[in-house]
């Protein structure tokens, strides 16, 4: 990611933003989609779009719902929410996709 966002022009804390929220999203997949199962894939993709950078991550596992409780875990939702300028997500028997979108801040 961080490769193809030097690569666009897009570095420094707004590089920075964009790979923490793709790593916790990525991680995400990794913990939770495939827990109690086999391991499986994991999709990414970025797209340039004049003003605005627009990422995907998908698994094809499981949705697993936070549990609510109160814990030193379970905040990778909210710090994506708040770092991208725009975050979606959907669930669904066949896998998991979050959704962001940047600014597309050359430094």
């Amino acid at each position: 990611m961080q490769a193809w966002l030097t690569g666009v022009g897009v570095s420094g804390v707004s590089a920075a933003d964009i790979v923490l929220v793709v790593n916790e999203a990525c991680t995400n997949c990794v913990e939770h989609a495939y827990r109690d199962g086999e391991p499986g894939l994991m999709r990414v993709g970025a797209d340039l779009d004049g003003t605005r950078i627009d990422v995907d991550v998908a698994d094809f596992g499981v949705w697993q719902p936070p549990t609510g409780e109160i814990t030193t875990r379970g905040r990778g939702l909210p710090i994506m929410g708040a770092v991208a300028d725009r975050m979606e997500l959907e669930h669904s028997p066949t896998g998991t996709t979050v959704r962001f979108s940047f600014a597309a801040r050359r430094d």
